[in-house]
């Protein structure tokens, strides 16, 4: 695991496809063929391990993008590396009514990953895809906390999801902190699937974080 090397210390970050997110944490990316609609992001953390992510799910005027069902393709991507670290990839999609841009860029501040999205079109759905392993534990909102939880779904509201972060720890890996700069819709979870996201309908900065344990990331 690149990601692994680069929290433990054994190689240095490439500042491309591998970043230092401080404190022993650290992510490494691999585009797909969608770029980051299909590809894979792994984020680790020094002696607890790695988890990766599948996908960055965008959805555009309810359709989803560059994914199966969705008419939304993607026809192409470039890849662009600004020179204060962020990389911005630019997807080419197009559907009947003709292409358009959908621009993630990806930047390391303050610990975390963001991940921004910059769409023309109304976006109606940004989250991670299913992780590679299942979650056993969840936070979120006035304190709760689920042990083994089952498939459900916390809405946005005051005894619901009252906030806009959430943690997760996973069978197998470091917990990850999930948070958004935009009101979040809903909190999904499905283990059987290895669905645990945070989920927003507008565009907007996805916040990623990986430690040993949740609560040290709150």
């Amino acid at each position: 695991q690149r990601a692994q090397r680069v929290a433990d210390g054994v190689v240095a970050p490439d500042g491309a496809e591998t970043f230092s997110l401080g404190d022993g944490a650290a992510v490494a990316l691999r585009l797909g063929r969608a770029g980051l609609l299909d590809g894979i992001v792994a984020l680790a953390a020094r002696g607890a391990g790695a988890v990766a992510w599948a996908g960055l799910e965008v959805d555009v005027e309810g359709q989803p993008a560059g994914r199966y069902p969705g008419s939304v393709l993607c026809l192409g991507t470039a890849v662009a590396h600004s020179p204060e670290g962020a990389l911005r990839v630019r997807h080419r999609m197009g559907d009947q009514r003709g292409d358009f841009p959908l621009e993630v860029t990806l930047r390391v501040e303050g610990g975390a990953l963001r991940l921004s999205v910059e769409c023309p079109r109304d976006v109606t759905l940004v989250r991670p895809a299913a992780w590679d392993t299942p979650p056993i534990r969840v936070f979120w909102g006035h304190g709760y906390v689920v042990e083994r939880p089952g498939a459900n779904v916390w809405y946005a509201g005051g005894h619901s999801l009252a906030s806009s972060h959430v943690g997760i720890e996973f069978e197998h890996g470091p917990a990850v902190l999930q948070a958004f700069d935009v009101p979040p819709r809903r909190f999904v979870v499905d283990p059987a699937a290895r669905i645990a996201a945070l989920e927003a309908n507008m565009a907007g900065t996805l916040f990623l974080m990986v430690g040993r344990r949740a609560m040290d990331l709150a």
